[in-house]
């Protein structure tokens, strides 16, 4: 996995939130096949956010199969039987008050990527493509998307 961090992140805009950013530190995670990193420190104005702790965590993880599947043979036509995909994830794990006075829960907000097996050579360019364009509409729409979360409106 080429996945990496470089700390601090500087985060994106938010409302409520002003100049954010996120020290963090390499982490032990819970398998073989996930990276993990805590967010032990924090940047900017962030009233009421609280970095890492074991009672209250703060992550970031990214992960990959743990097996990764391969084309099936082509049938007697040329055609692929069929094609599987391998799932890559990319989330942050972070805890959150329900209610004041409560114990936090995890919330978690996870990316999703099922990737065709065979495209990671056949088409590596249209995969870069689509994760610059992802990535690049996330960035623009952070802001939307935090308000989303909290508002329920889209």
């Amino acid at each position: 996995m080429t996945i990496n961090v470089t700390s601090p992140i500087t985060g994106t805009a938010q409302t409520g939130l002003t100049s954010p950013t996120y020290t963090l530190t390499a982490d032990t995670a819970p398998a073989a096949n996930i990276k993990q990193w805590a967010v032990t420190a924090l940047g900017g104005t962030q009233a009421g956010v609280s970095a890492h702790s074991a009672s209250a965590p703060f992550v970031l993880r990214a992960q990959r199969p743990l097996v990764y599947k391969g084309l099936s043979p082509v049938g007697s036509n040329g055609i692929l039987r069929s094609v599987p995909r391998n799932t890559l994830k990319m989330g942050i794990l972070k805890s959150a008050i329900p209610l004041a006075g409560q114990a936090p829960v995890i919330a978690q907000m996870w990316l999703t990527w099922d990737v065709p097996a065979g495209a990671t050579e056949a088409d590596a360019n249209s995969l870069m493509a689509m994760a610059s364009c992802l990535f690049g509409w996330i960035a623009n729409q952070s802001a939307g998307i935090g308000d989303a979360a909290r508002t329920g409106i889209l």
